[in-house]
């Protein structure tokens, strides 16, 4: 800590140790159980209670670190209901916790955050009831940006100068989104918020691309959610979001990638951040900064309830002109009825029985009815042509029957069959009708019903018929 550390015992508004080391000898002294801690004791060395060891501690370190001024970052502001401020105070190398009571914290002529650079001069108190200590403010002075907060300045100078937080580029929200992203950690108080908010205001797809919010996984998990939901057909927003925290717990959204990843997407992005008190660079980045995650939601969806009201008020309102256009209209074919008379009503009967005439006589002649007559005709055709077929086709058959026999009766086979053969002669086949056709010697070849005989004559005789020998 600047101005001394209690191994030099030099402090701001303490040049004197004795306080520090008067305690630490009767805390020894307690120990050898001698008063003054002159000489070692043979008796048993004296046990302390916790509180005993914690109130030493107190009045050893309150009376020595009192009217420090110390330099840091303040990290981790959280400010209670009564007013009172807690945050960290922290360099490179340690930190210290710090407390702002109410009514201090009112007169400070500044906000203090995360990042800031300041001199604290307090004193240091330990709570005894929790064994921890922290330094108490009472004087807080502004001493320059941190450096983190200095990197962060800069970087989004570069960006502004880019056009990446150009509000000429800004992009309008859908009015009505069919299908809403939400890039944000998986089972976290944002998720909740905004899906209930969803549900709530008008219910809408949603597509949720889970991703690490803070830590070394943060940024390439961001990152990769952008990705993946750009390459989803049908998302016409993407809500990026997280609870609050302390800038470091936020500085994934600070970052240069995810700046410049919100910044190219391809869909509008609404950057929904930590709390209405903070803001990151994915804010000016995106198309639209919500305060909180619940009013990121609100942002993307509008309120169905009073919609529902104007379209109730306007559904009454069509009505009830519908039915005032009805009576009126109603009321003016009454009043011309009334005009036409009798007569105009039976030349109107009249004229209403020939159209239904006509309408008739139409109906005949309609290509339709045709068309089915026709067909009906052509139906019976049909079956009168299939009748005369079959009829022919039936005497055609009994007549190929016939011939069939016939033929079979007269064919050399079917006499063959009933036990005639025929004889032919051996040299040239030609057949031997009559006695005279062959001679004693030669080879004839005789056809039977189930073969054939090679045999030679040995005698002919004639018969009375046959004009041969």
């Amino acid at each position: 800590m600047k101005g001394g550390t209690p191994d030099d015992g030099v402090h701001p508004g303490v040049h004197d140790d004795r306080p520090f080391n008067d305690a630490s000898r009767r805390f020894a002294g307690a120990e050898r159980g001698s008063p003054g801690g002159s000489s070692p004791s043979p008796r048993r060395p004296r046990v302390v209670s916790v509180a005993q060891l914690t109130r030493d501690l107190k009045h050893a370190v309150e009376s020595v670190f009192f009217n420090c001024n110390v330099e840091g970052e303040v990290n981790g502001v959280k400010r209670a209901g009564r007013g009172h401020t807690y945050f960290t105070l922290k360099d490179d190398w340690a930190q210290i916790s710090c407390v702002i009571w109410a009514k201090t914290a009112a007169r400070l002529p500044f906000r203090i955050s995360d990042g800031m650079r300041v001199v604290a001069h307090g004193d240091v108190q330990i709570y005894e009831k929790h064994g921890r200590y922290q330094l108490v403010i009472r004087q807080l002075a502004e001493a320059g940006l941190g450096a983190h907060l200095l990197a962060l300045e800069r970087l989004k100078r570069q960006l502004h100068a880019e056009g990446l937080f150009d509000p000429a580029s800004k992009r309008a929200l859908p009015g009505h989104p069919r299908r809403i992203g939400v890039v944000t950690a998986e089972g976290g108080a944002a998720l909740r918020d905004i899906l209930a908010t969803i549900r709530r205001r008008f219910p809408t797809s949603v597509l949720v691309a889970p991703c690490r919010v803070q830590g070394p996984e943060a940024v390439p998990t961001i990152e990769a959610a952008l990705r993946n939901l750009q390459a989803v057909d049908g998302v016409d927003v993407i809500i990026l979001s997280r609870g609050g925290g302390s800038v470091e717990d936020l500085r994934a959204f600070n970052d240069e990638r995810v700046v410049r990843a919100v910044a190219d997407c391809s869909v509008p992005v609404v950057s929904g951040v930590g709390h209405e008190v903070d803001q990151v660079l994915t804010d000016l980045a995106a198309d639209v900064r919500a305060a909180t995650p619940t009013a990121a939601a609100e942002l993307v969806v509008a309120d169905q309830r009073p919609l529902r009201r104007r379209l109730a008020h306007s559904q009454q309102r069509l009505d009830r002109a519908a039915e005032r256009l009805l009576a009126e209209r109603q009321q003016r074919v009454d009043l011309l009825l009334a005009r036409l008379g009798p007569g105009l009503r039976d030349h109107t009967g009249a004229r209403a029985r020939r159209l239904a005439d006509l309408r008739g006589r139409l109906a005949n002649l309609h290509p339709r009815s045709r068309v089915s007559a026709e067909r009906s005709r052509l139906t019976r055709l049909q079956e009168r042509a299939l009748g005369a077929m079959t009829r022919q086709l039936t005497r055609r058959r009994q007549r190929l029957a016939t011939l069939t026999r016939t033929l079979e009766a007269l064919s050399p086979q079917g006499n063959l069959d009933r036990g005639y053969a025929i004889v032919r002669t051996g040299d040239d086949g030609r057949v031997v009708a009559s006695a005279s056709d062959a001679k004693v010697g030669d080879g004839i070849e005789v056809m039977l019903q189930n073969g054939t005989l090679w045999a030679t004559v040995t005698g002919v005789e004639h018969s009375e018929k046959d004009p041969g020998e």
